[in-house]
């Protein structure tokens, strides 16, 4: 049974909060490799084999994180990019897309296809809410998909600045503090959010009273046991001290829905962008300095990200743990 306590900012845990068991020291004095904010923290590993939860220790304080999120992806615009800057991500993308029209019809193609829907490519459009909506760009893409879309952050410079690159409105606060009348919304979605949340069985509750009858959840967010963490261990790029306070896998957030209260919930693990999380892993493995911005990997590394896709693709037939990421697909009852 899961126990809901959650300890204060700045105190050790090491028992699992999820089930109890004792935990062992998985990386020590781990870095921000990101965005360079100061301090070193030790990661955590679950004992129990049924479970291998992983919880960044100590938890950091709020000063910590208020430094930690300082230069962060939802603080700044694309625009706020050079020239130089904006020319190479370009071309990186480019070929990227190239590289992934190449290979239409597979696997790849179609699960890159599933996560720039946000899973939700099966579900009729109605009102939407984007947890940790960050700089806005993906509720653009939904609102052009037909879908009616609100947002939520916890910061106001974040919330600043999706609303005005967006025109969509956008809820500045604590989702489970924020006054929205129960069952508003059609679908929420939350990528890469819950992993820097420390009650994450209170924050699926939100999502569950906001939730209309039949609503569905999508939840995407690092895999403790994916490939890329089995080969790259601590240079892994989801190992993103202080920012992801807990990893998760299929196990482990099947159960946080659960206790949450989604009954009818499936998770699968996708490849979808095993590239990027590769890329910026074999960077971090080779020193290359900070890495908050994937267009600045060189061509090595880039090529060296898209093979690596490839062999994550095939090992995903033999093994279904074995992605990137976690897809958390839930429905409330009807």
């Amino acid at each position: 049974m899961i126990d809901q306590a959650v300890n204060e900012f700045g105190c050790e845990r090491q028992t699992c909060s999820l089930c109890g068991t004792e935990s062992t020291v998985l990386y020590e004095r781990m870095n921000d490799r990101l965005f360079g904010s100061p301090g070193l923290w030790d990661y955590r590993q679950c004992g129990n084999p049924q479970c291998r939860f992983v919880w960044l220790d100590p938890m950091p304080t709020k000063r910590q994180l208020e430094e930690a999120y300082a230069n962060y992806y939802t603080h700044s615009q694309t625009g706020s990019m050079n020239r130089r800057q904006l020319v190479r991500a370009y071309i990186m993308r480019t070929i990227l897309r190239a590289y992934t029209f190449l290979l239409g019809g597979t696997s790849i193609a179609r699960a890159i296809h599933e996560a720039n829907r946000l899973y939700l490519g099966d579900v009729k459009p109605g009102r939407l809410l984007e947890v940790g909506c960050g700089d806005g760009r993906t509720m653009t893409k939904m609102k052009d998909l037909g879908w009616q879309v609100e947002g939520q952050e916890v910061d106001l410079n974040a919330t600043r600045v999706a609303a005005e690159s967006t025109g969509l409105p956008v809820h500045c606060g604590e989702l489970e503090c924020l006054e929205i009348p129960k069952e508003s919304y059609d679908a929420i979605v939350m990528i890469h959010v819950i992993e820097h949340v420390r009650d994450p069985v209170g924050l699926l509750k939100a999502c569950n009273r906001l939730l209309k009858p039949g609503g569905t959840l999508v939840v995407v967010t690092p895999n403790a046991v994916s490939l890329g963490h089995r080969i790259f261990g601590r240079y892994w790029r989801d190992i993103d001290a202080p920012r992801h306070l807990q990893l998760f896998s299929r196990i482990t957030l099947t159960q946080v829905a659960e206790t949450a209260g989604f009954k009818d919930n499936t998770v699968t693990t996708t490849m979808a962008h095993a590239h990027f999380v590769a890329g910026t892993s074999i960077a971090i493995q080779r020193r290359e300095g900070l890495l908050s911005d994937a267009s600045k990997l060189g061509w090595k590394t880039a090529l060296g990200a898209a093979l690596f896709q490839i062999r994550e693709a095939y090992a995903l037939m033999r093994d279904t743990d074995c992605g990137e990421e976690c897809v958390l697909f839930a429905r409330v009852d009807a």
